[in-house]
């Protein structure tokens, strides 16, 4: 009788744990996307010849999320690994500072480990022609430059 209910639980849970997989599948792939468009985004803006410019990330998204949202999301982006990311994709280029910052009105959850600045601090820091600052769009799943 044991063993019977261990093959019933066994069999019922299989259609179960194909649905959470491809479910899965489809968050990372997303994850994967947005991180693709970002890196080879971000080599658009970077000018011809440019030596040790400065990246600002601005609201970088800390992962994607399922519709059932626990406070974690289903696949991770850029939560630490901004730094990274561009040199490992582009070991040529010479790349001064690479920084992530959040805004309090971005509609992006961010990680907290990234610091907050104010739209007027942007702006400041975005008067040197050094400094490239992006700032993710959810809407194009990508980056774009921000106003200087």
């Amino acid at each position: 009788m044991f063993h019977s209910w261990v093959v019933f639980f066994i069999a019922g849970s299989i259609p179960l744990n194909m649905i959470f997989l491809h479910d899965q599948f489809q968050y990372w792939k997303t994850a994967s996307q947005i991180t693709k468009n970002i890196i080879q985004d971000t080599k658009l803006y970077i000018p011809d010849g440019a030596q040790e410019i400065n990246i600002y990330y601005v609201n970088m998204p800390d992962g994607v999320y399922g519709q059932k949202n626990f406070s974690w999301p289903n696949a991770y982006l850029f939560r630490n690994g901004i730094p990274e990311a561009f040199p490992l994709a582009y070991p040529q280029l010479k790349i001064g500072l690479i920084k992530a910052y959040r805004t309090a009105d971005n509609g992006v959850l961010t990680s907290h480990e990234h610091q907050f600045m104010t739209r007027d601090q942007l702006s400041d820091l975005g008067m040197s022609k050094s400094n490239l600052l992006l700032e993710f769009d959810p809407t194009i799943k990508t980056i774009r430059k921000l106003a200087e």
